[in-house]
């Protein structure tokens, strides 16, 4: 990925939180849940949304209304990355599939912006 003293170009990601929780939310979580080995190598930017919700959300778990729409979105994405977990809307915790899933994702797109600055 670049070597000694050669700066390394970070991919930027826009970190949009769903719904009733917020940017500071969703840091706490990607940050708290997944290795650092896979944080440092990002540029995380994590927006709130325009309006605050109250009240218990109902995309939880199996009771998530949302994710036939989220499984719609991905067949109109071009080479998804798609981690799953059992818990709905929330920020996995990365297990070994996971993370070798995320690891060569990062490998791909670094190959690209590498590529890219050639």
């Amino acid at each position: 990925m670049g070597s000694e003293g050669e700066m390394v170009r970070k991919p930027r990601f826009v970190c949009l939180h769903g719904f009733r929780t917020s940017g500071e939310i969703m840091k706490r979580q990607v940050v708290g849940k997944w290795p650092e080995s896979v944080v440092e190598k990002l540029d995380l930017v994590f927006l709130d949304g325009p309006f605050p919700a109250q009240g218990k959300s109902d995309v939880e778990g199996e009771t998530d209304f949302l994710k036939p729409y989220g499984l719609e979105l991905i067949k109109e994405c071009v080479d998804p990355l798609v981690i799953h977990h059992p818990k709905g809307h929330t920020v996995p915790r990365l297990d070994e599939k996971g993370l070798q899933t995320m690891q060569s994702y990062l490998e791909k797109i670094q190959e690209k912006l590498s590529k890219k600055e050639e």
